[in-house]
């Protein structure tokens, strides 16, 4: 379901009356609070090169390497908390991040890094643009367009009951993401023999 049907679709739960503005701006905040439940495979971004590193809609870091190993998150807070240089050579053992999301390591700063992180999803701006939410899923981001529609028409009773239900249904979403590695799981739930049994 592309921005235009996701209108269409919104305007057909009764919203009719809304501006193409508002329904964008409601589909925008209902796909960002879709995205926001949980790091959604669909958002992994890899990344490299030397640091300071540009990270594009840098939203969380999943993994982080530099000079063969898995490098800590600290804050600037962190890193200068005791007068050290920022610019310390070295091998780096950590990355931060600078007010503009910007990826730097500690000590070592130029140190080629690599990892993956996970990233904002672009704006839906043109009729044909798509969420990169799976499409088997369009129903729930609708949903959460509609809460919001909800709430700009002070229905905060509606929205409630609908926020209530879409939390129940995103638990199974999540649950079926975080469970895919099913590659040795009857190995996993195997149980020892024991005499005692």
């Amino acid at each position: 379901m592309n921005l235009n049907q996701g209108r269409s679709a919104l305007m057909l739960r009764g919203f009719d009356y809304l501006s193409t503005p508002q329904l964008d701006l409601m589909l925008n905040t209902g796909k960002d609070e879709f995205e926001d439940t949980w790091e959604w495979p669909w958002l992994w971004t890899p990344f490299g090169g030397p640091t300071p590193l540009a990270l594009d809609r840098f939203k969380l870091m999943i993994t982080c390497y530099g000079g063969g190993l898995e490098l800590l998150g600290l804050d600037l807070r962190q890193v200068a908390q005791d007068g050290s240089d920022l610019a310390l050579a070295g091998t780096p053992r950590y990355w931060w991040l600078n007010g503009t999301g910007e990826l730097h390591a500690w000590p070592g700063d130029g140190a080629d890094v690599a990892g993956v992180m996970v990233a904002e999803s672009p704006p839906l701006v043109d009729p044909d643009d798509t969420p990169l939410i799976p499409a088997r899923y369009h129903g729930l981001w609708i949903d959460f367009a509609v809460v919001e529609a909800y709430k700009d028409s002070d229905n905060y009773a509606a929205a409630q009951a609908l926020r209530a239900d879409i939390g129940l249904r995103m638990q199974d979403v999540i649950a079926r993401y975080e469970t895919r590695n099913r590659q040795h799981s009857p190995f996993m739930a195997m149980r020892n023999f024991h005499e005692d049994d």
